[in-house]
Order: C-alpha cells, then sequence, then structure tokens
C-alpha cells in the first residue's frame, strides 16, 4: 500500500492541474506535462515490483525527461539572466552524460546512481540561485509557480541525494532489508514532494504570464 503514495499524490496533481489548465502559464503547463509522465513511470514502475520484474531500467529513461522538464522550467524562470544560457546549455551535457553511464557504466539493470545524483546536484544549485535571487522580489505573483517549485526540489533532491549516490554500494554493504526501509523513506518523501508540487497549481489566480 505504501508504495501507491507517490502514484496518489501525482494523480492529485494531475487532477488539480487538468481543471485548471486554461488558467496556467507555460511553466505550471511543463510541470503538469511532467506529473504525466510521472504518472506513467510510477505505475509501471509499481506494476511490474509487483509482477517481480527489474523495474530500474524505467529510470535511465525517466532521469532524462526529468531533468529536461525542470531545466527548461528554471531556463524561463531566469529569463534575461546570463544563468538561463548555462542552465539551456546543460541540458545536451546532462543527457549525453546520463546516455553514457546508462551504456557504459549502471547498466540498465542497475540504479543510475551517478546520473541521479548529478541532477540532484544541479537542480539544487538552481533552486537555491533561484530562491536567492528573488527574495524579497516584489514581483511575487510572477515568480509564485516557481518558487513553490524550487522549494519542493529542494525539499526533495537534497534529502534523497544521499540515496541516489548510495544505493548500490548500500545493497552490497548492508543489505536489502536496510536498503528496502530507506526506500520506504523515501516513498513518503516523494509524496510530500509531489503535494508541494501540487500547490503550485492551486496558487493560478495570483499568477500573471511569463
Amino acid at each position: 500500500m505504501i508504495r501507491y503514495l507517490p502514484l496518489t499524490a501525482i494523480l492529485v496533481g494531475i487532477v488539480f492541474g487538468v481543471f485548471r489548465f486554461y488558467k496556467l502559464d507555460r511553466i505550471q503547463k511543463l510541470l503538469l506535462l511532467h506529473l504525466l509522465v510521472a504518472f506513467v513511470v510510477e505505475l509501471a514502475a509499481a506494476q511490474m515490483a509487483i509482477e517481480g520484474n527489474s523495474n530500474l531500467w524505467l529510470l535511465h529513461y525517466y532521469v532524462n525527461e526529468e531533468y529536461l522538464i525542470f531545466a527548461l522550467c528554471f531556463y524561463w524562470g531566469f529569463e534575461n539572466s546570463i544563468l538561463a544560457k548555462y542552465i539551456l546549455y546543460s541540458i545536451p551535457f546532462f543527457i549525453g552524460f546520463s546516455l553514457i553511464n546508462s551504456v557504459f557504466i549502471q547498466d540498465l539493470n542497475s540504479f543510475n546512481s551517478f546520473a541521479r545524483g548529478l541532477e540532484s546536484l544541479l537542480l539544487i544549485v538552481f533552486s537555491i540561485l533561484f530562491l536567492i535571487q528573488n527574495n524579497g522580489s516584489q514581483e511575487l505573483e510572477k515568480i509564485r509557480p516557481m518558487h513553490i517549485v524550487s522549494c519542493a526540489l529542494l525539499l526533495y533532491f537534497s534529502a534523497g541525494i544521499i540515496t541516489f549516490f548510495s544505493v548500490n554500494f548500500l545493497i552490497e554493504k548492508i543489505g536489502a532489508y536496510a536498503v528496502n526501509l530507506l526506500w520506504t523513506v523515501h516513498l513518503y518523501l516523494c509524496m510530500i514532494y509531489y503535494l508541494i508540487y501540487t500547490f503550485s497549481f492551486w496558487n493560478y489566480r495570483r499568477i500573471q504570464k511569463y
């Protein structure tokens, strides 16, 4: 049952996003697209787990879509800033690194901790920089969606980065039970993350167009 907590939270976000679709700006619509992809991936992963099949290969594809979506959101959020250009350049760099990692370093049957860890570091940095740059901004209505998403990303990836970097090592050193316990905590964190994420759709009335 715990396995379906993130899936439930994602579904709540999709319902809110679809219900208010015509009031959303381009960043929020992109975030809604990501929730739809996340729902399909989570559903497929849960089904594979029930059937006793490995679902790790899904993350090798999902991490690229996830980074692409959030990098574009920050690119628009940092619009007219020199940082926006570097964020845009980081997209092909990251996807290239992820593909090389999947082919030559961590195959599709293992957790892609290097790509997941790098994604976490980059999104943590982008989130911190965005919150610092827009702290005390008078244009709160304009930046509210990215404020909320940045907080969600900062919470989720800061807490999850230890898991992403060390899960393969932990399986070898402390056994599957301890790792399963760690993933259970991670599932609760995912649920909180997606619920905070959903709040960016709820506040559409105070949001200006980007």
